[in-house]
């Protein structure tokens, strides 16, 4: 990830300019059944809303985040009719707004994957402060069968620099419980491939749960 979020407006104004904004994703599809009714989730990572709205629809109140205040001015103008909360957050500055239990979900599609290990921890640590007893993290990650993987300069074991500024670091389920704090327990850990940009993109799902500690 970029030292800059001037990095990441001019990424989404190049991507709106050539594509717009897309519907929901192929995972908050997935997972937005399993999602206790009248939900208060926090999004990392919201890019241009439409999963955040999609589970505002639902009845859940979202409070969607995001580092570019571009990518969160293309939210659906229907965000407002379904009173989702907006905040410009960048996900590595410790810790976030908000108080302890605060949130029965924290969602991130492709949000969480762009940081060193040291970092990646401590950002975990966070969610599961943040998030109430029995609450869960339901996360999507580049996986280590991505193609990418491997690519451009090593920054340390399953991180790299693809180009500059771009950095991804690609995960396995095996050394995530080596990441999440003991708080989180892991309920799924669950590979597989194509999203709504690319078919042929690798992932990894996570969903872990906070215990009572």
């Amino acid at each position: 990830m970029s030292e800059q979020p001037s990095f990441w407006d001019g990424k989404h104004t190049k991507f709106i300019a050539k594509n717009g904004p897309n519907g929901p994703s192929f995972f908050v599809q997935k997972i937005a059944s399993s999602l206790p009714s009248n939900s208060k989730v926090l999004e990392l990572g919201c890019g241009y809303g439409q999963d955040a709205v999609y589970l505002a629809r639902m009845g859940h109140h979202v409070v969607a985040t995001d580092i570019s205040h571009i990518a969160l001015a293309q939210l659906p103008e229907e965000a407002n009719d379904l009173d989702v909360e907006t905040l410009l957050l960048d996900t590595r500055n410790l810790p976030y707004p908000f108080q302890a239990e605060s949130f029965d979900i924290v969602y991130a599609h492709l949000s969480l994957h762009y940081f060193s290990a040291q970092l990646t921890r401590q950002i975990f640590s966070e969610i599961a402060r943040i998030l109430c007893v029995n609450g869960r993290l339901l996360s999507l990650f580049n996986s280590i069968k991505d193609a990418e993987n491997g690519s451009g300069a090593q920054l340390e074991p399953g991180y790299y620099e693809l180009s500059s500024g771009d950095r991804k670091r690609f995960f396995s389920a095996e050394e995530m419980p080596s990441l999440l704090p003991p708080p989180l327990a892991i309920e799924l850990a669950e590979y597989g491939t194509g999203t709504v940009n690319n078919k042929d993109d690798q992932f990894l799902i996570i969903i872990a749960t906070k215990s009572l500690t």
